[in-house]
């Protein structure tokens, strides 16, 4: 699904149309990547969301030059080792940064877990924030970091969430996403709102707003 208007352009890509691939640990559901004529085994995207389960304790990738930002989603937790530190990933959508050169091991508490993930490059500027929704309609303004240089890039806001259904109001478009559907608007500079809620049942969305070069994954 494609609209454009208002400065922006909106995009919903359904998870029927997502592939799952295996991993040492389980195996990952990729969720978007940019540009999308990006390889990650080349290691020159500029950024990558994705679904993982971890299904056995074990080391975690090396991304030398990005950063990445890991989301517990489910599961009784997982213990990591990131450069000798102890981190503990206990509650649901709780999160942790760890830099892409770090050296991470990972030891589950009790059974396999499934996180979400994003791995950004040091040009592109990533924040995840936790999205409560109800009944009622409830306004959402991404506001990532800004950059010094406005002109030379642009965002994209991302909406997901891994179990819930919601609808989202936007300019004057209305859109019913399902689980695990990405729901994504690109836009200049300027704030931007949208009216959120979820019908039938409450649940929490995940809000990815991204600040990245001009060219870079532009529809």
């Amino acid at each position: 699904m494609l609209v454009h208007g208002f400065q922006s352009v909106l995009r919903v890509t359904r998870a029927a149309e997502l592939e799952t691939k295996p991993w040492s640990g389980g195996s990952t559901t990729e969720l978007l990547r940019l540009p999308t004529d990006s390889s990650l085994e080349a290691r020159n995207f500029a950024c990558r969301l994705s679904m993982a389960q971890v299904t056995q304790d074990g080391p975690f990738s090396r991304f030398e030059g990005y950063s990445r930002i890991l989301v517990l989603l489910s599961g009784a937790g997982i213990h990591l080792n990131i450069d000798g530190t102890s981190h503990a990933l206990t509650e649901r959508f709780q999160s942790v940064e760890i830099r892409g050169s770090a050296a991470v091991s990972a030891k589950l508490l009790d059974g396999p877990v499934t996180d979400f993930n994003v791995i950004f490059r040091a040009d592109v500027d990533a924040t995840v924030q936790t999205v409560p929704l109800g009944q009622v309609y409830r306004t959402v303004q991404p506001q990532p970091p800004a950059r010094r240089d406005n002109s030379a890039y642009w965002r994209e806001s991302i909406l997901w969430s891994p179990d819930g259904a919601f609808e989202v109001e936007y300019g004057r478009e209305r859109v019913q996403v399902n689980p695990r559907d990405v729901f994504r608007v690109q836009h200049d500079q300027r704030p931007i709102s949208m009216e959120v809620r979820a019908p039938n049942k409450p649940c929490t969305a995940l809000l990815v707003s991204l600040v990245l070069p001009i060219g870079v994954g532009r529809y």
